[in-house]
């Protein structure tokens, strides 16, 4: 599909080339550089029909109710006015050509300052771009789509799910007695995650969309490698707590020896190590070399491989695997990825200054995250001893 034809997709011919482009194995395709670009577009056109749909309701209620502390802008082209006010701006076309282009350093027009005034002293980050960062960094870390993941700003605290016991057959007339079922306590801060980038001031002759693409390219990616490796080996001190730190014990750890090799029943005892209702949601976490030199030569009795590829995925016994750099060699850990729980509050912003010794500006993404292991039981570790 072209981009220009992308541009007048509607939101629900979006999802559908979505579902297309997801049921392709990527193993076998040879124009995995075209299907990018097409996500790419397909990504920011969904994000665009949602901003615009968000800002219709917004305004729609504000007219409503009243609209206060307002702005009116004259949209002379169209032949209509459109109204901003404190609650919408961030949604509005004016304010993302006002916040991108002050951060190029130019000067804004009458109708872009007006949406600019809006935002006080600090500007905040447009709608569009601050959905496009979030969508992005969780392309770059798949774990975020998969763990439980909160969207609040300040510390939060909620339940986890914990102990949950079997339904009773209960005898008429008898007294019920209340389930031993228990919910964990997790409490979660914010801490900063940053990522600064620089550009030369070339910045100055770039379009708005190209600048805002390398601007949420640049930074999606950085931040998101840091907060994968934050879910993985954060030290909980002032960081987010990784689940590497987890201090596995006997019952919840199979260890091989250093002169051994991967055995399928070492991979048996690590499955029967994991509760059945942990187990149903699980998935097993593995850099590469692990996958392809420890478990894929693996074979049970009657000659059946342990790991099967099914869609471009591998699964251990029926269990989907994940591939990630943040374990170590001949290590891996099962678990369900909704007990790490982590709070990333949608409030990136970005900073911008200039650096003359270099002639250059300088852009700064500020994100926030913290998280921890919400049940530690929740997770069982193989590993290679080494020594």
């Amino acid at each position: 599909m072209t981009l220009e034809e992308i541009k007048n997709l509607s939101i629900e011919d979006v999802e559908k080339r979505m579902n297309e482009i997801r049921s392709i194995d990527l193993e076998k395709a040879d124009n995995i550089e075209e299907l990018t670009k097409e996500v790419d577009a397909l990504t920011e056109r969904r994000n665009a029909l949602k901003a615009d749909a968000s800002a219709k309701k917004e305004l729609r209620a504000k007219i409503a109710n009243g609209a206060v502390h307002t702005t009116v802008i004259e949209k002379p082209k169209e032949n209509r006015t459109m109204t901003l006010t404190k609650e919408n701006y961030r949604a509005s076309e004016e304010y993302r050509s006002a916040f991108l282009n002050n951060l190029m350093g130019r000067q804004l027009n009458e109708e872009q300052r007006a949406a600019f005034a809006l935002a006080g002293v600090d500007p905040v980050i447009p709608e569009s771009m601050q959905t496009s960062i979030i969508t992005k960094v969780k392309e770059y870390a798949p774990i975020l789509s998969e763990i439980t993941l909160l969207n609040v700003n300040g510390t939060v605290k909620f339940a986890v799910e914990g102990t949950v016991a079997g339904a009773d057959i209960h005898a008429e007339n008898a007294e019920i007695t209340a389930s031993t079922d228990t919910l964990v306590e997790v409490t979660l801060s914010t801490y900063e995650v940053t990522k600064l980038v620089q550009i030369s001031d070339s910045v100055r002759t770039m379009t708005i969309n190209a600048f805002e693409s390398w601007l949420i390219d640049n930074l999606s990616e950085s931040i998101a490698i840091k907060i994968e490796y934050l879910i993985w080996n954060g030290t909980g001190s002032a960081q987010a707590k990784g689940i590497n730190t987890i201090a596995f014990d006997a019952a919840h750890k199979v260890e091989v020896a250093k002169s051994a090799s991967l055995t399928a029943q070492n991979v048996y005892d690590l499955f029967g190590k994991l509760k059945t209702g942990y187990a149903r949601n699980a998935k097993i976490y593995m850099n590469r070399k692990t996958l392809f030199s420890d478990f894929l030569p693996l074979v049970d009795k009657n000659k059946n491989d342990l790991v099967v590829a099914n869609g471009g995925t591998y699964y251990v016994l029926g269990t989907p695997v994940e591939l990630t750099d943040s374990i170590a060699d001949h290590e891996a850990i099962m678990f369900d990825p909704k007990k790490y729980v982590a709070n990333m509050p949608e409030n990136t912003n970005i900073k911008q200054s200039v650096d003359l010794r270099h002639n250059a500006y300088l852009y700064l993404g500020v994100s926030q995250f913290d998280g921890k292991p919400a049940l530690e039981e929740a997770f069982v570790k193989l590993a290679k001893l080494n020594a």
